[in-house]
């Protein structure tokens, strides 16, 4: 599962994406996707959606470290790529507008923290929530230093 993607987003791509979970997909949201996805300009831009439920759902939210509720339904990403630096503006703006569109029939201000780009910590935080001051305890013990910092960064916090 995790080279799924590795042919369309090889090492110095230019890539952003952003994300959103909704609890079903109906006939609104789907319009809007069906709209939205033609207007990408770069062949390698998807949007990867996955179902959440089966063993995912019957963890509870606390249960694991993951942003994100663990009640049932999908997930998408919205992720544009394109291998020349020229065109990768046009292709940020799809995503931006795409997930801009979309975001009214999503649960909330989260998405998955792996299919974020430029992502401010207030998103951080409300992506995992009420976890987000024991992940930041536990930065702090494991990672006082931040160096793990280029992601959807959670910051050292008091341990």
């Amino acid at each position: 599962m995790q080279q799924l993607f590795d042919g369309i987003a090889p090492w110095g791509m230019c890539a952003y994406e952003k994300s959103l979970y909704l609890d079903r997909i109906d006939v609104a949201a789907a319009e809007v996707m069906v709209r939205h996805y033609p207007r990408r300009t770069s062949p390698l831009s998807v949007m990867p959606t996955m179902p959440l439920c089966g063993q995912f759902s019957a963890l509870t939210d606390d249960d694991t470290a993951f942003g994100g509720s663990r009640a049932p339904g999908v997930v998408v990403n919205i992720s544009g790529a394109c291998p020349d630096p020229a065109g990768f503006a046009a292709e940020r703006e799809w995503v931006r507008d795409f997930w801009t569109e979309l975001r009214p029939f999503a649960r909330a201000e989260q998405g998955y923290v792996n299919f974020m780009s430029d992502t401010g910590q207030e998103q951080v935080a409300q992506t995992y929530g009420a976890k987000y001051g024991r992940l930041r305890a536990v930065k702090a013990t494991w990672d006082p230093a931040n160096v793990f910092r280029h992601n959807a960064n959670i910051p050292p916090g008091v341990s």
